[in-house]
């Protein structure tokens, strides 16, 4: 019983890393927009992990959480707005939101 349970867990990883390999190769290269959509999203990103990283530490769990949900909030609306289909209604109110947002 044992020998065919860890046959099983072996077939198992196998089959887990020829669908991974699987993806990969799969994978279409990202249209140039999506490209600098893709690199800002990571740099703010990575601005966003410094300053809650800071204002966590200072102020507590509630504040970071907070700050956490505002600042995504206000990249998704940027990120939003920068599509080449953001237009008319859709992007008045993408701009109504993000005015919203002012401190």
């Amino acid at each position: 019983m044992w020998v065919i349970r860890q046959q099983d867990i072996a077939s198992k990883e196998r089959l887990s890393k020829f669908k991974l390999l699987e993806s990969l190769i799969a994978k279409q290269e990202l249209a140039d927009y999506e490209e600098v959509l893709k690199k800002k999203l990571v740099d703010d990103l990575s601005i966003l992990v410094l300053v809650l990283g800071r204002v966590g530490y200072c102020h507590g769990v509630l504040v970071f959480l907070c700050l956490v949900c505002y600042v995504m909030e206000l990249c998704l609306i940027n990120i939003l707005l920068s599509f080449p289909c953001a237009t008319g209604h859709v992007k008045e109110a993408l701009e109504a939101l993000k005015m919203n947002h002012r401190p």
